[in-house]
């Protein structure tokens, strides 16, 4: 018999929900958006919402688990990402914000 990776394990122990690994559509979502970060406040509020959604309504404990540690993760990659931007002086200026959103309206 071949030896179990720890996927395959959480995989047998009852990590899926109808057939499907959510632990792995997790981990690939975090990939996808760690990738995209400089686009990250065109869908950071879905992002949060489903990553708070499986942390407050997640019957498994483990995907309860690996949701709060995936928006942990998130979370702290998109403040270096944003306080590395504002030292290379690539962020707007909090005036130009307020007066873009003004005359977005």
């Amino acid at each position: 018999m071949e030896k179990v990776t720890t996927y395959e394990t959480l995989i047998i122990e009852g990590v899926t929900i109808d057939g499907k690994a959510k632990i792995f559509g997790l981990s690939r979502m975090l990939e996808t958006v760690l990738v995209n970060l400089d686009r990250i406040e065109l869908f950071w509020d879905l992002i949060l919402a489903h990553y708070v959604c499986i942390a407050t309504n997640a019957k498994n404990v483990i995907l309860r688990n690996r949701g709060v540690e995936n928006l942990n993760i998130l979370t702290e990659k998109a403040f270096q990402y944003f306080v590395q931007k504002k030292a290379k002086g690539l962020l707007p200026s909090i005036e130009d914000v307020i007066l873009f959103n003004f005359f977005s309206f």
